[in-house]
């Protein structure tokens, strides 16, 4: 649809394709929780994201030895069902300030990103 539209237009498409490496592992905490604080979501599901991140910690065990407790501040678990929402919510924040970029006009809205779970695409068109 994006195609068709700039062919109509005739206008050049640009498209920069953004892979987050590692993104979920790069989620901080303190910073997601002011997100969810922001948002209006119910007392006791936010209770429940903040149970299952806030203040854990982790230890490493090396021939039957544990390390000290390591505390872990950053990253949004691998395979939970949340991860992606929570990594969207993340991003969100910054992808915000693409609100004024001019992107592709389709259908009354303004189209200049395209998310799934941390691939971004983001959309230009020639003036």
């Amino acid at each position: 649809m994006l195609m068709e539209r700039c062919i109509e237009t005739q206008k050049d498409l640009y498209l920069c394709f953004i892979d987050y490496s590692k993104a979920f592992d790069k989620v901080r905490h303190e910073e997601l929780f002011h997100i969810l604080d922001s948002l209006d979501i119910d007392g006791k599901d936010l209770r429940i994201l903040k149970t299952l991140y806030w203040k854990q910690t982790a230890t490493v065990r090396v021939g039957g030895e544990h390390s000290e407790e390591t505390p872990i501040t950053r990253g949004v678990r691998q395979g939970c069902i949340l991860s992606q929402d929570l990594f969207n919510l993340y991003s969100e924040v910054i992808l915000r300030e693409l609100d004024n970029i001019q992107g592709i006009g389709l259908g009354g809205h303004n189209i200049n990103n395209i998310r799934y779970a941390d691939d971004t695409v983001l959309i230009a068109q020639s003036d």
